[in-house]
């Protein structure tokens, strides 16, 4: 969405405009709301990362010696690895990232340009000013809908590594049982 033009603007009505930014903001609200559950969640598979994690460590330090275990170790030696993986993607979500507030600092208002815009025009400049900061929300909506397919992607991957980590663990497990 683009600047309107002095003829959109004689032809659309100001509560109009409002209403548009009105529906974009509940938007950017929805989507910071989905970004906020994302980081929950985030937090969740850390934690749980972090708890296999710290299992299956535990269990390959404390049977490092027994040969009889050889198969456990193996497969427990497979999660770790995974999960390490797993613990990588999901650090990229729940890492900080940047906030897209919808509103602007009132240094940002470009006061001084729309006062050469507006000056020996017979523009609603309401109209204008708040059709530009729909623009701007836009932008921010954009931005934050990709970040947040990003964030969802790491997710997916996590779970992927997470779940093929705990098939090739039992595959080593059953390789070092007929082995040994």
């Amino acid at each position: 969405m683009g600047r309107l033009t002095a003829e959109q603007l004689k032809v659309i009505d100001l509560s109009l405009i409002e209403w548009y930014y009105e529906q974009a903001m509940a938007r950017h609200n929805d989507l910071v709301r989905v970004e906020s559950l994302i980081t929950e969640r985030g937090y969740t598979l850390f934690a749980i990362y972090f708890g296999i994690l710290t299992a299956a460590i535990g269990y390959i330090l404390t049977h490092l010696s027994a040969n009889d275990d050889a198969a456990l170790t193996s497969g427990c030696l497979s999660i770790v690895v995974f999960t390490s993986i797993s613990i990588g993607y999901i650090y990229h979500v729940i890492k900080p990232h940047t906030l897209l507030a919808p509103g602007k600092e009132p240094d940002k208002f470009t006061i001084p340009q729309y006062i050469a815009y507006f000056k020996g025009k017979d523009i609603d400049q309401k109209k204008q000013v708040v059709s530009d900061e729909l623009v701007v929300l836009q932008q921010k909506i954009t931005a934050q809908e990709a970040m947040n397919k990003k964030r969802v992607e790491y997710t997916k991957r996590s779970l992927a590594f997470l779940i093929f980590g705990s098939f090739v663990a039992v595959t080593s497990f059953l390789i070092a049982f007929a082995i040994y």
